[in-house]
């Protein structure tokens, strides 16, 4: 599952995100980042990519034990809900498909 999200977000390569997201391989946006290090670890490390890839894991780990579908936690990663899909532009003008991120999620996931 992790290695989906991370070749849906980032095709495996680290990058900064066009809507301010970190330098990371599934481009979580600082407050994320934040949010998830605290709930996981109890605080905020560094993000290394071994730091990253642990806690996005636990994070997955949980939504799943929470008994979230594969579907619905590619659509929380993406937008913060799992049960409303959207589309649009977002306030630094990318484009964003809550439907056409999860199905790629989900094709990523099979492979």
């Amino acid at each position: 599952m992790l290695e989906a999200l991370i070749e849906t977000e980032t095709n495996g390569i680290k990058r900064e995100g066009q809507s301010g997201e970190l330098a990371s391989y599934t481009q979580m946006l600082p407050s994320t980042w934040k949010a998830i290090a605290i709930d996981t670890i109890g605080y905020v490390p560094e993000l290394t990519e071994v730091n990253e890839k642990y806690v996005v894991a636990r994070t997955l780990e949980k939504w799943v034990a929470k008994g979230l579908t594969d579907e619905q936690i590619y659509l929380k990663w993406n937008s913060g809900q799992y049960k409303v899909h959207k589309q649009g532009i977002n306030k630094w003008g990318q484009r964003y498909d809550t439907i056409a991120y999860t199905q790629k999620a989900l094709k990523n996931l099979k492979l």
